[in-house]
């Protein structure tokens, strides 16, 4: 059985980040919450994953569709912002819907609450 190839930008990063509460395994692409596990979609994990990798700093709407959709910027497209919501409506139960900001006209960032 032949090894699947790993691209050079996952072989550097940690297998857990945390912030706050919330705790991220990029191995088994998993979220916790304290002691519960929050199912979110790949898409939304990538989001997350990229938003709590940066610190807290304001990632730009192109950023991350360059990152995260390993895409160039659609224009007029929502797509990030409903990622967004649906991300925060899962995050409302443990009361961390808060700490994903928008910064309207310059993109999102994720704060430790």
């Amino acid at each position: 059985m032949q090894n699947s190839p790993v691209r050079a930008e996952q072989r550097d990063l940690p297998r857990f980040l945390v912030c706050g509460d919330l705790t991220l395994d990029y191995l088994y692409r998993d979220v916790r919450i304290d002691t519960e596990w929050v199912r979110l979609s790949p898409r939304e994990f990538d989001l997350v994953w990229y938003l709590v990798g940066q610190s807290g700093n304001v990632v730009s709407t192109s950023a991350i569709w360059k990152e995260v959709w390993r895409d160039e910027p659609v224009p007029n497209s929502n797509s990030i912002a409903v990622h967004i919501s649906r991300i925060r409506t899962k995050l409302r139960a443990f009361d961390l819907d808060k700490s994903l900001i928008t910064h309207r006209g310059r993109g999102y960032s994720f704060v430790s609450s």
